[in-house]
């Protein structure tokens, strides 16, 4: 799970990056400097992009990995061991007359 979040702290200090280029590119009077600033911030989201698809694909796996080592785990998953103990009544609920 630290892996997952490794990679969301790296795709939210790439996106800063790119927010700061977008409004430093403002700033400049060069057109050619303002573009390629902005291809570098396009290019931090992309790879920000990236890495949250990354980290949300490994948090999936590791979900689904969680859940079948549960479903493992247990024999019979519609059954608990109080059921053994109290199996259900033949006349319906119990009730006191």
């Amino acid at each position: 799970m630290s892996r997952v979040l490794d990679l969301l702290y790296q795709a939210r200090a790439a996106r800063d990056e790119a927010r700061r280029a977008r409004r430093l590119a403002g700033a400049l009077t060069q057109v050619d400097d303002q573009s390629r600033l902005l291809r570098y911030a396009d290019g931090q989201d992309l790879m920000a992009t990236g890495m949250e698809q990354q980290a949300t694909q490994q948090a999936s796996a590791s979900m689904d990995s969680a859940m079948q080592t549960v479903h493992r785990k247990r024999p019979n998953p519609g059954r608990d061991s109080t059921d053994e103990d109290d199996p259900p009544s033949s006349n319906g609920p119990h009730t006191k007359h």
